[in-house]
């Protein structure tokens, strides 16, 4: 609408310029003095003016905004990753073995080696005679008696050494010549109790000394009193010989065999 508008006031404004163009031209023409015949006028039809286009913008029906639908964003998908496979190994190539080439040369036999000479087997050395060992030290008599008494419930005592005078009263037989002997008695002669060891010379037989004493020990040799219980006994060359209440032996016995 507004481009017709346009060109219809450019029409009109060339249509203008135009006319005044002509009338210009007719009046710059000289008179001449030569009469002319004059024409018979002509009766020239009168032009009807143009009415001259209103130049008012009409106004333009406004133009109703066209909703245009709205597009909905769609939703962009999430691209889910796969769970990617892990690479199986893969296995070497077996090598195909090359073929053992066979050998060009038969394999030459040995020649036989000398027979070895027979070493001659060396000489049974002589084993090495053991030296005899120093015999241990023999505990003495009074150690002996003080470790067969520990821990015995024992009366009131008193160690004697036995010497041929008194051998027969503690130990009821004869003297033996180079025997030794102690004796742990009783301080009370109303007391039953004696406690006596005999170490026999070495080649004495231990046994035989140990029957003649338990054959012949008087368990009553105490005034008015005897022993409960009267127990020999020997262990390499000390024969022990022991009267007393029956827990008193038996606890001096058990010592002695465990010394």
């Amino acid at each position: 609408m507004k481009k017709s508008l346009c060109l219809l006031l450019s029409a009109t404004l060339a249509f203008s310029m135009t006319a005044c163009s002509v009338k210009k031209e007719a009046s710059d023409v000289e008179p001449t003095t030569a009469p002319t015949a004059t024409e018979a006028p002509t009766t020239e039809p009168t032009s009807t003016p143009t009415e001259v286009p209103d130049n008012t913008p009409t106004a333009e029906p406004t133009a109703e905004p066209t909703e245009e639908p709205t597009e909905v964003p769609t939703e962009t998908p999430i691209a889910t990753t796969q769970p990617t496979k892990s690479p199986e190994a893969t296995k070497a190539p077996t090598k195909t073995p090359a073929p053992t080439k066979a050998p060009s040369k038969p394999t030459s036999t040995p020649k036989p080696t000398s027979k070895p000479k027979p070493t001659a087997t060396p000489k049974p050395t002589k084993a090495p005679t053991a030296t005899p060992e120093a015999p241990a030290e023999k505990k003495s008599l009074e150690d002996m008696m003080s470790t067969i008494l520990d821990g015995v419930d024992l009366p009131m005592v008193f160690n004697t050494t036995v010497d041929k005078d008194n051998f027969p009263y503690y130990l009821g037989i004869e003297a033996i010549p180079g025997a030794e002997a102690l004796a742990s008695d009783g301080a009370m002669t109303t007391t039953a109790h004696s406690v006596v060891l005999l170490r026999v010379p070495s080649k004495s037989d231990v046994k035989s000394v140990a029957k003649d004493v338990e054959a012949n020990a008087n368990p009553r040799k105490w005034i008015c009193v005897g022993a409960e219980k009267v127990s020999v006994s020997y262990k390499d060359d000390v024969i022990l010989l022991v009267m007393s209440k029956t827990e008193t032996v038996d606890a001096v016995v058990k010592n002695f065999e465990n010394q």
